[in-house]
């Protein structure tokens, strides 16, 4: 499954941390097989090795310390935080060979085997890159054929959470509706199916001791993204998204974007953009279209689910549509 950032977590605190992968992550390979011994992945973590729609939601908490040399001084203060995000994913399984992972932004498919899947993105062997701690638990439960979860830990420092459930046993995408129409350069969209997003944010604090010098620093931020997996003329898949980044959970109502995204407000919004292939680039690197100004207005939002309409000014040209999906379908 496509990896889940610890950095996103703290970045605006300048702390740099390495990567959770959305079913586990990076931790010593001796500890972790011993988990695998334990807890029986993967005879009772069957989870690709069934074919489906899968909705992914990553809670996650951490706090350490934190050390700042500034000024020929060393301090130490203290850094925590939380996110939580929801996300699907698309899993064909032909047989323990390969496996096929499928995200709807994403051009192409990503083939694994069982084995693949078991080494890279379970029992990653981080060494001294990790900076969380060096003692990384996973914990494999099966709730049903269709539910699974994977409790990580890491001493007192880091915790999450990661919640897999079957939502379609078709390996299509179907979670709602995405259209728009942009400048004659480029084609519209009007799609009522192969649709899914993501949602979700993160806050976090970091605290110096009194007299230090040192300011304490606050952040949060929360994005959401809506994608369609086919998006112009060419009968290769296309995906596009659209992406949004607050500096606030969204509620129902209006927000002004802000060009650049320099700074946004409470009811601002940042780093507005349209992304495809369709606008250039390669599957690798699509070309993303960035908002100059414009509205978002959010509709609707729960824990995973989201509707509103936009209307976008670009360097490009005006883009305006509507968003409407629910990773619960």
């Amino acid at each position: 499954m496509k990896p889940l950032n610890k950095t996103a977590l703290i970045l605006a605190l300048g702390i740099s941390l390495t990567g959770l992968a959305a079913c586990g992550g990076g931790g010593k390979k001796d500890d972790d097989k011993d988990d695998q011994a334990q807890n029986g992945f993967p005879a009772d973590f069957q989870l690709f090795q069934q074919d489906g729609i899968w909705k992914i939601t990553t809670d996650i908490d951490f706090s350490r310390s934190l050390t700042v040399n500034t000024g020929g001084n060393t301090v130490t203060g203290s850094a925590s935080g939380t996110a939580s995000y929801v996300t699907q994913l698309s899993v064909d399984y032909a047989d323990d060979s390969h496996i096929r992972l499928t995200h709807c932004d994403e051009d192409m498919p990503d083939d694994f085997s069982l084995q693949d899947l078991e080494q890279d993105f379970y029992f990653q062997d981080t060494d001294t890159d990790d900076l969380v701690c060096t003692n990384e638990r996973h914990t494999y439960t099966r709730i049903n054929d269709d539910t699974y979860t994977i409790e990580v830990a890491c001493d007192n420092a880091f915790s999450a959470v990661i919640t897999a459930t079957r939502v379609s046993d078709g390996t299509g995408f179907n979670a709602g509706t995405f259209s728009f129409n942009g400048p004659e350069t480029y084609p519209s969209l009007n799609a009522d199916s192969g649709v899914c997003g993501e949602l979700g944010g993160a806050q976090g604090t970091a605290v110096f001791p009194d007299g230090s010098g040192i300011p304490d620093q606050s952040f949060e931020t929360f994005e959401i993204v809506a994608a369609a997996r086919s998006y112009g003329q060419d009968p290769n898949v296309h995906p596009v998204a659209l992406e949004m980044e607050f500096t606030v959970t969204p509620e129902a109502g209006a927000y002004t974007v802000v060009a650049g995204g320099m700074d946004p407000g409470p009811d601002e919004v940042g780093y507005v953009q349209l992304t495809s292939t369709v606008f250039g680039q390669t599957a690798e690197d699509p070309a993303s279209i960035l908002a100059t100004g414009g509205t978002v207005t959010i509709t609707a939002i729960t824990d995973s689910s989201v509707s509103g309409t936009f209307d976008l000014q670009t360097d490009q040209g005006n883009f305006s549509g509507s968003f409407d999906y629910d990773l619960n379908q």
